[in-house]
């Protein structure tokens, strides 16, 4: 839904349980035309939905969000200066239905975005 028009992958290394990606954040998507006008900021929706989106390429499944036990956003991202940012995914299956997720967003050695993640196969 956001890949390739609001962000880019443009490095990624997957395993059985955990994805590892480089995302690029394109600075012209309409989305920053609102959030915010004059000051854009990666929205914290958004930053979910990217996790959201590569956990589901990586298991070939339709996921829903089905509780987010902890989401802190710790800094904000404004893509003109801060163009990139590395993602990382740990999940394991507790069941065929259920994925636990830990992820984070960082560039460098800012941290902008910790999760503690359930995602329901649909």
């Amino acid at each position: 839904m956001l890949n390739n028009s609001f962000y880019q992958v443009v490095n990624k290394q997957e395993t059985d349980g955990s994805i590892t990606l480089t995302v690029e954040f394109n600075a012209a998507h309409k989305i920053f035309e609102g959030h915010f006008p004059g000051q854009p900021v990666v929205p914290g929706v958004c930053m979910l939905q990217i996790i959201k989106e590569q956990l589901a390429g990586h298991v070939q499944k339709q996921i829903i969000l089905r509780e987010a036990a902890q989401v802190k956003y710790l800094n904000m991202i404004t893509p003109a200066t801060v163009s990139v940012a590395d993602v990382v995914i740990a999940f394991q299956s507790t069941d065929e239905q259920l994925l636990t997720v830990t992820a984070t967003i960082t560039a460098g050695t800012v941290t902008y975005c910790k999760a503690k993640l359930l995602f329901g196969v649909v």
